[in-house]
């Protein structure tokens, strides 16, 4: 009973101070294990934060959108991508690419959005030498309607009475190289040069037919108190100029204060000619006066051809 009673007294101590140590070695360990657990997961959850970011970068420069997007929706646009990154015609696309961009790193959205520019130029060019080609062909059809057209002195140089409007427009372009207004069945030159001096000059077409069948040349208009001074000069430098083309006038009129009336004509000189109204006069507007010279067709729905 004694040896029994002693072992207890010298054991028992020694057995429950192992357990201690191995409880609190146990305890050790999983602390240890949680923590290593917690930082691990800290870890993972700093990398796909970290992807995240990165995903939504890419997205944002990808799509110009800065505004929040959920993760599936995220996930659906990255996947996407992939796709075509892997795709046969990117890979091709992406050795083109390569030789104007040698950054490690390229999305592929930023060699997609560089064929879709690279294509727009491409039909840019295309149409632009389409347009070219075309207005080519339009002035080589315009100039063969001019030239295929019955000339004469009461002609504009180069703009035979009888031509289309749409050949006229073209070939006055080409040939005098100024502005002019368009206002359907006449356009009109606001400083057209008539000799040394320049003048608004308006030519118009048949409102049947559309073709050029008159021009008339308007000077400036003024008060009364400048009417010998300066309408009956202009009216005197535009029958010379006529003259020139034309030949001496047929006949000449004395024009009274009085025989000048508004919305009419009064004829200062006139020329004789068979298949052409020619005169000059002076006329009025508002108590404003000026002077006009007209040149026109008389039978200009039936052009005469050269052929």
């Amino acid at each position: 009973m004694k040896s029994e009673a002693m072992h207890k007294v010298i054991t028992t101590p020694k057995g429950k101070g192992e357990l201690h140590l191995l409880r609190l070695t146990i305890t050790i360990l999983v602390a240890f294990s949680c923590f290593a657990n917690a930082t691990n997961e800290v870890r993972q959850s700093a990398f796909f934060d970290s992807v995240e970011a990165r995903y939504r970068q890419e997205y944002s420069v990808c799509t110009g959108d800065r505004g929040f997007i959920s993760q599936k929706t995220l996930l659906d646009w990255k996947n996407e991508m992939n796709t075509v990154a892997k795709s046969k015609e990117f890979l091709a696309l992406l050795k083109e690419y390569r030789r104007v961009d040698t950054s490690e790193i390229v999305l592929p959205c930023k060699v997609l959005a560089w064929n879709e520019k690279r294509k727009q130029q491409q039909t840019v060019r295309e149409d632009s030498l389409g347009r070219d080609l075309l207005a080519r062909e339009e002035m080589e059809n315009a100039e063969k309607e001019a030239t295929g057209l019955v000339t004469s002195a009461f002609d504009v140089p180069g703009l035979p009475f009888g031509l289309s409007k749409k050949s006229f427009l073209l070939v006055f372009r080409k040939k005098y190289g100024i502005a002019f207004n368009d206002q359907g069945n006449y356009i009109f030159v606001n400083n057209m040069a008539w000799g040394d001096r320049t003048f608004l000059t308006a030519f118009y077409f048949d409102r049947k037919t559309g073709v050029f069948c008159k021009y008339e040349i308007e000077g400036p208009s003024v008060a009364a108190d400048r009417l010998n001074s300066e309408v009956r000069s202009d009216a005197e430098y535009l029958s010379h100029e006529l003259a020139i083309r034309f030949g001496e006038p047929s006949r000449r009129y004395s024009i009274g204060f009085f025989d000048i009336r508004s919305g009419v004509l009064s004829p200062y000189k006139t020329w004789d000619a068979e298949r052409f109204d020619v005169y000059v006069g002076i006329s009025m507007n508002k108590y404003r006066y000026y002077t006009k010279a007209v040149v026109s067709a008389k039978d200009i729905r039936k052009p005469v051809s050269a052929d």
